[in-house]
């Protein structure tokens, strides 16, 4: 069917590991729903899912753990940045930029917080199992200590 090709392509909207998981099961569930309901239908239900869906998943891959903070921290410098330069350039209502960017930055302070941590500090080191001692024979009749530097 061409609807169900054409579908299967705009899965690639979709982030590279989401795709990977889900791509068959979408598929089958759009072919599932043409069959049922017929292609308008199916494309409308479609349609608002992709438009809600692939910017959330977008945002899930962009927001990690790694990229989190720092992504975080700009969209606050720029929401903050044009409230304040949206009066001067006569555009009033961009004001609103600026308390938007006050509750974002209140809102997400501990993962702020976090990220300003230094790395090492996050990082837990991994347990070292203890070196076991023993005593091997040596040709003196002492022993020495094996695993250390003689």
């Amino acid at each position: 069917m061409p609807a169900v090709r054409m579908y299967r392509a705009l899965t690639r909207l979709y982030p590279r590991d989401f795709r990977a998981r889900y791509r068959d099961d979408l598929v089958q569930h759009f072919a599932d729903l043409v069959d049922d309901h017929g292609v308008r239908v199916a494309w409308t239900r479609t349609a608002i899912d992709l438009i809600v869906t692939v910017p959330r998943y977008r945002l899930e891959v962009i927001m990690n753990e790694r990229h989190g903070t720092v992504t975080l921290a700009v969209a606050i410098t720029l929401l903050a940045g044009g409230g304040l330069l949206s009066v001067p350039a006569g555009i009033y209502p961009g004001i609103v930029l600026l308390p938007l960017a006050g509750v974002l930055a209140i809102g997400q302070r501990s993962a702020l917080a976090r990220g300003r941590l230094q790395p090492d500090l996050l990082r837990v080191p991994p347990r070292r199992p203890y070196l076991l001692r023993r005593r091997a024979p040596h040709s003196k009749g002492h022993g020495r200590v094996v695993g250390s530097p003689a």
